[in-house]
């Protein structure tokens, strides 16, 4: 896990497990003087599980996407086809920007400060749109 709460080999965030209904009570703890998240997990989830199972982290990001995917269309067909970034805006790209981002799509799509500002998400949907 990595102190900004993200788990695995997909980097999963500990608020999209909560999303998915996998853990609950997300939130910054004080470790050794340096802030962590942590979440608590949903038995029989733990994340010695989550971490030591491969198999279960690929069906986790498989959900994921499927409901990104259909937050995307359901919210943000609009954007799909426009100009973002020099290239034209496709569901693989909105669909990375949301594994990054979370909820700020929205925000992502509007600012061009916060595409600037939010560079690794802006460099993930640079390689994923067009892709599908």
């Amino acid at each position: 896990m990595t102190p900004t709460g993200q788990v695995g080999v997909f980097q999963t965030r500990l608020k999209r497990l909560e999303d998915l209904g996998l853990v609950r009570e997300v939130r910054r703890v004080q470790r050794d003087g340096t802030a962590n998240w942590t979440a608590t997990f949903r038995a029989p989830l733990t994340l010695a599980r989550l971490l030591s199972d491969p198999l279960l982290q690929y069906r986790i990001f498989v959900v994921s996407m499927k409901r990104y995917r259909d937050e995307v269309l359901g919210r943000h067909r609009d954007s799909i086809g426009k100009e973002i970034e020099g290239k034209p805006a496709t569901l693989s790209g909105l669909m990375a920007v949301s594994q990054h981002a979370g909820p700020a799509l929205t925000s992502w799509l509007a600012s061009e400060a916060d595409r600037q500002r939010f560079k690794q998400t802006t460099a993930a949907y640079g390689r994923t749109t067009g892709v599908f």
